[in-house]
């Protein structure tokens, strides 16, 4: 009996789900009621050179819609989309300023079988900034490797700036435009046109806003690479000198790049005359250029050789200018000392509370050793003189009174903010 009881039950369950779903389908499909929704659709802005005569201009990334009520039968509405309406915000007749702007939308197109409750009252809200340009420099990224033994030249570029046209507030992040140009496995010149993109100080794309020309041409040869030694060229020759044991340069080869014929017979690249005589004792790094053949290059582009001198020195006098060397550090050693010094106040106001922003200051002090070791930090007394403050903040300087201490001083704050309040009755 049980058994019988919840079968009847279920029957009557899926009895009233379908009677349900046939009342929803006669209500839908005959009786078709009025609804009333709501849909957001894009605005069209015509006349948009009303702005540019007023030097202004759309803020980028700002869609601008309008929400429409609309009304009519269920079926209609609910197979109605946003695409099915046009609507229109027209600034010729509207006073645009800078700043967010309510402009009136008119509804160009709808669907005949929906009526729009209201059309009357639609407004979109716009943002508007200054119009503005800047001449920046173009730049040209080069990546990729090139074709093993070849090297790629600096790029050769058209047009070595570019004019920029946006909002005030994008044109003023602008530093450079850039563009880049891959030369993965190229063995020959590059010619081609690279597009521009505006990029901020801090190395970000800005791409609302354009770019004049937006792309530029450019060049990029690629030569032959070929590694030859280094030849040192000095004044006179080092065996006789008295105070010079060699000379050393600290790379042996360079890479040098160019047209194929004109590398084909260099054997070696020359650096510039070494004048041996004006190397002074103890000067154990210098510097010569190379001098590099008509139509070669240096790959790295360093165009200076760095060598080490090693001097012949008697080690009765190494151990004499140790001895100095030693001596002079005791004596007259530059050295810094800092100290952290609590700020005190004097002519503290009465009935008065009083803070500080900071309790204290550090004070760097720098002199020979044996004048730093002498100072007593317990004579040094920083302070705030509050004898002229007002109720609230307040900037006052903190004074540092070294006592007898005669030093050279530096301190990491000139000045610090004083808060003055009612105190408080308990």
């Amino acid at each position: 009996m049980g058994k019988k009881s919840k079968t009847k039950n279920i029957i009557v369950k899926i009895c009233c789900i379908i009677a349900s779903f046939a009342l929803w389908l006669y209500i839908f499909n005959i009786e078709n009621p009025i609804k009333e929704q709501k849909i957001t659709v894009p605005v069209n802005i015509v006349n948009k050179e009303s702005m540019n005569e007023m030097e202004l201009a759309l803020v980028p990334k700002e869609a601008s819609t309008v929400t429409l009520i609309i009304k009519g039968n269920v079926k209609d509405i609910y197979s109605v989309k946003a695409e099915d309406f046009k609507v229109e915000a027209d600034l010729n007749s509207f006073g645009l300023k800078k700043g967010e702007n309510k402009i009136p939308v008119k509804v160009k197109r709808s669907p005949s079988n929906i009526k729009i409750v209201n059309e009357e009252n639609l407004w979109t809200k716009i943002t508007l900034d200054k119009l503005k340009s800047k001449t920046v420099p173009v730049k040209i990224k080069v990546t990729g490797t090139p074709k093993e033994g070849y090297a790629a030249l600096n790029p050769i570029l058209k047009e070595e700036t570019a004019t920029i046209y946006g909002t005030e507030t994008y044109i003023s992040k602008v530093k450079e435009v850039v563009g880049n140009c891959n030369i993965e496995g190229k063995s020959s010149e590059i010619k081609t046109n690279i597009s521009l993109q505006p990029k901020t100080y801090d190395g970000d794309i800005i791409n609302e806003i354009s770019v004049e020309p937006s792309k530029v041409y450019v060049e990029i040869h690629l030569r032959r690479i070929k590694k030859v030694p280094i030849n040192m060229k000095l004044s006179e020759d080092i065996s006789n000198n008295k105070n010079i044991e060699s000379i050393t340069p600290l790379q042996n080869e360079i890479e040098i790049s160019g047209e194929e014929g004109a590398l084909q017979n260099i054997k070696y690249i020359n650096t510039e005359t070494i004048n041996v005589n004006s190397i002074k004792i103890g000067q154990e790094n210098i510097e010569s250029n190379l001098v590099l053949p008509k139509g070669v290059i240096l790959v790295n582009g360093n165009n200076t050789v760095k060598f080490k001198v090693k001097f012949k020195v008697i080690q009765d006098k190494k151990e004499e200018e140790k001895n100095k060397d030693k001596e002079e550090n005791k004596e007259d050693k530059i050295i810094e000392k800092k100290v952290t010094k609590d700020i005190n106040i004097i002519n503290e106001p009465k009935d008065k509370e009083v803070s500080l922003s900071e309790p204290s200051v550090t004070i760097n002090m720098k002199g020979n050793k044996d004048v730093i070791d002498k100072i007593n930090v317990n004579n040094i007394n920083c302070y705030v003189d509050l004898k002229n403050v007002n109720l609230g903040e307040n900037v006052v300087k903190v004074i540092v009174d070294m006592g007898d201490n005669k030093i050279d001083y530096s301190v990491n704050l000139d000045s610090i903010k004083v808060t003055v309040k009612e105190k408080q009755e308990e």
